[in-house]
């Protein structure tokens, strides 16, 4: 995990409303047809669906699914109509990831991973 290249940011949103999400993480996938391998097969067969998730559900902000690099833990992805609804003040909470503040936790969460931090 490299904290540096690119100058990567942990931040915070605040939103204006609760935000709408479908529920991908649970048998709903299953229903429209697929399988929860799409957590974890191919981008572009998980791209494909959020495309055709986005035109045919206009009311969501976005999608709750399990992730496949934390063990099927909680996920979310949100549409570029949920970014009406940001704060439009500062966030709550901005910071490089190679801030030496993030350091602790970011080293907890790399070892819990396997990863090895830069």
């Amino acid at each position: 995990m490299n904290r540096f290249a690119d100058d990567p940011h942990l931040a915070a949103l605040v939103f204006d409303r609760d935000l709408v999400l479908l529920d991908v993480a649970g048998s709903w996938i299953t229903r429209a047809g697929a399988s929860m391998a799409i957590n974890s097969g191919s981008r572009a067969v998980a791209r494909q669906w959020s495309g055709a998730i986005y035109d045919a559900f206009a009311e969501i902000d976005g999608i709750h699914y399990a992730s496949s690099m934390d063990g099927n833990a909680s996920a979310y992805a949100f549409y570029d109509r949920a970014e009406q609804h940001i704060q439009p003040s500062s966030p709550p909470f901005d910071a490089r990831l190679s801030a030496a503040r993030l350091a602790p936790g970011l080293s907890r969460a790399a070892q819990r991973l396997g990863y090895r931090m830069i």
